[in-house]
């Protein structure tokens, strides 16, 4: 990623005005030489305007969270390499398959068990209502 502060030489922390003094400067400077100016141009429509810049600087921010977070992955990873010993990933898959087997069978047996239940309770609560029914008539 392009840093537009550094293509214009001011810091980050740099005023609306240095930075409009910094674009005018180099643009004068390398219109003389005949350089390219599309970098300064990309630079000032990004970090001249407020709006942008605060949308810049928190994607420079978020990149080099980024970064730092990519770093500390490798480095877990390669501590968890040496301290866990080597593992058969197929047989842990093996395993974790017959658990979920295991777990859907007790799963859906307590499933049909309650079905039941609900079923009986319901018939039981038919027959109450019916008996209630025939002795008012």
């Amino acid at each position: 990623m392009t840093d537009h502060y550094e293509v214009l030489g001011v810091e980050q922390n740099a005023r609306q005005e240095e930075i409009q003094v910094a674009f005018d400067e180099l643009l004068a400077s390398r219109r003389s030489r005949r350089q390219k100016t599309s970098d300064l141009h990309a630079a000032i429509a990004i970090i001249g305007d407020p709006t942008m810049r605060k949308a810049y600087d928190l994607s420079r921010f978020g990149i080099a969270t980024s970064d730092r977070l990519v770093h500390a992955k490798a480095v877990t990873i390669g501590f968890a390499k040496d301290a866990i010993p080597d593992v058969d990933v197929r047989e842990v898959a093996a395993q974790a398959r017959e658990v979920l087997l295991k777990v859907t069978v007790l799963g859906s047996g307590a499933i049909a068990k309650v079905a039941d239940v609900t079923g009986s309770l319901s018939r039981a609560i038919q027959v109450a209502a019916s008996k209630q029914l025939e002795k008012k008539q």
